[in-house]
């Protein structure tokens, strides 16, 4: 029965790869070659409204909507084909629901101009009566214009008339459109495609020479990686290994792999053996003494006035050992105490120190996101995290919000890094002199996962701002060194103090005796 089951699964992977290579992957509208159109409406909307216009335009079922924008006050609605007659009802269809206004800002050039002949202009082009349409109070030469959610093409045809009505010769520049109906092609994804991509990838990661095993100690501990030889070991099982603590009992979380010898920093040390009945009865009974040598421990610190905070204590499954962890802000001298407890216990006795964050990942919490705390949840290992982190990724340089539960700054400034150190090598600094379509001009500001820079101009006197590509600037000067932010020169002592920990925490971990 087995082998029939098998024989099938095998027919019916195969049958699905063939039709997703030659007919794409068609698990949604999202992976066929179809047309994106974006509508921003800047505001709460109930997407299952959204949902029935699109279904009563283009059909049930032919429309897939998702949210979008920063806010989500954006829709796409992702369909096979849309013609202009759907596009004018579907956008007049939401007007009528949600009555979406947009301000669009003309530069005309000059202050002679007829705002009612702009307003002839705006009424003919939006299909409107009344057209809201006045001068910038900032600059006469500049005409606000007022608009339900505008296309591309009202946006070009409103720009064509108005050069046209006063010989601008195409000078005329939209500055400050704040919606625009896109409409996007979008091609069909196949997986065949997706396979010449990655294939290679794939072809390199097949190439295994040695076999291991991974074994945590503790709840989310670090992973140590050891040789399993021989022996028959399954995953979940408890086995004993060597380790620079001594002998330790482990559990096995990943089985069997391989992995190229090379990638190995140092060879692998064998399994010692499977953990039996008698090992995990010994390991019960010890770990029943922990609170009571805590208790001792504590008794024994205050007795000697050491200034250090005890977190945990740890017995070895066969009473070689006992560990005591603890945290202090600095090196402690622990000598006597260490005697102290040898004499009390009859053991060897090791003090090790810990971090702040070891501790909080044993206490436990939620972080301020609501959350229970990364470090209790699924990290292994703590990574350095540093100020710089958060000055790249623009986060608020207040010590408060970027500090985690333990008082060091957050684990997760460390996940996104990577992106946004290869995305800033492309980017150029605030401050520096970039030339675009419009004229040379001065980086004001950039986000930096979007790619998206802000560059301010100057026309004589006046100033003003436009959002460019990363892609279709260039630049002429940059700058060697970013001035520094109000915000981290107000916390600017608490922001060394912060960094002061953390180098802290580096230096003092391992610090540890043993008697």
């Amino acid at each position: 029965m087995k082998k029939k089951l098998l024989i099938i699964t095998i027919i019916i992977a195969i049958i699905g790869a063939l039709v997703v290579i030659f007919k794409g992957f068609n698990v949604s509208s999202n992976y066929r070659a179809h047309k994106s159109i974006n509508i921003p409406i800047n505001a709460d909307f109930n997407i299952e409204d959204v949902q029935t216009i699109a279904d009563e335009i283009f059909g049930k079922k032919n429309a897939y909507l998702e949210r979008a924008g920063v806010y989500n006050d954006s829709v796409v609605i992702n369909v096979k084909d849309v013609s202009d007659e759907q596009l004018t009802n579907l956008k007049n269809k939401i007007n009528e629901k949600y009555q979406p206004k947009q301000k669009i800002t003309i530069s005309i050039g000059k202050e002679d101009y007829n705002v009612d002949d702009i307003k002839a202009i705006a009424n003919e082009v939006f299909a409107k009566e009344d057209s809201v349409v006045e001068k910038s109070t900032d600059d006469a030469k500049y005409v606000t214009i007022e608009a339900n959610i505008i296309t591309n093409d009202e946006l070009e045809k409103l720009n064509s008339k108005i050069n046209e009505k006063y010989e601008l010769k195409n000078e005329t520049s939209s500055i400050g459109v704040t919606q625009v109906i896109t409409v996007n092609e979008i091609p069909r994804v196949r997986l065949i495609d997706m396979a010449k991509q990655y294939g290679k990838y794939t072809a390199i990661s097949a190439v295994i020479i040695l076999v291991y095993f991974a074994i945590r100690f503790k709840k989310l501990g670090k992973i140590y990686f050891f040789d399993p030889g021989n022996l028959e070991i399954n995953k979940n099982d408890n086995v004993i290994v060597e380790t620079t603590m001594g002998e330790e009992i482990g559990i096995v979380i990943v089985p069997k792999r391989e992995i190229q010898e090379e990638k190995m920093a140092t060879p692998l040390k064998k399994v010692i053996r499977v953990a039996n009945k008698n090992d995990l009865d010994s390991l019960e009974k010890y770990k029943k003494k922990e609170p009571e040598a805590l208790r001792i421990c504590k008794e024994k610190i205050k007795k000697y006035k050491l200034d250090m905070n005890l977190t945990e204590v740890e017995y070895k499954f066969d009473n070689s050992k006992i560990i005591f962890f603890f945290t202090a802000d600095g090196r402690i001298d622990f000598r006597e105490l260490v005697k102290d407890l040898a004499a009390i216990f009859k053991t060897r006795i090791e003090l090790r120190q810990i971090g702040v964050r070891d501790e909080v990942k044993k206490i436990g919490g939620n972080g301020v996101c609501g959350r229970e705390l990364c470090c209790c949840s699924f990290l292994d290992n703590f990574e350095t995290v540093s100020i710089k982190m958060a000055k790249e990724q623009n986060v608020s340089l207040n010590p408060s919000k970027i500090s985690g539960n333990c008082g060091r700054l957050m684990c997760c400034l460390k996940y996104e890094q990577e992106v946004y150190e290869d995305k800033l090598k492309r980017l150029p600094k605030i401050g520096a002199i970039v030339k675009t379509e419009d004229g040379e001009g001065t980086v004001d500001s950039i986000q930096t996962l979007r790619e998206i820079i802000r560059v301010k101009f100057k026309d004589g006197e006046d100033t003003f701002y436009k959002r460019y590509p990363a892609s279709d600037i260039k630049i002429i000067k940059n700058i060697e060194k970013e001035e520094i932010d109000p915000e981290e020169k107000e916390h600017e002592k608490e922001l060394e103090e912060l960094e002061k920990l953390e180098e802290l925490d580096e230096k003092t971990q391992g610090n540890d005796d043993e008697i």
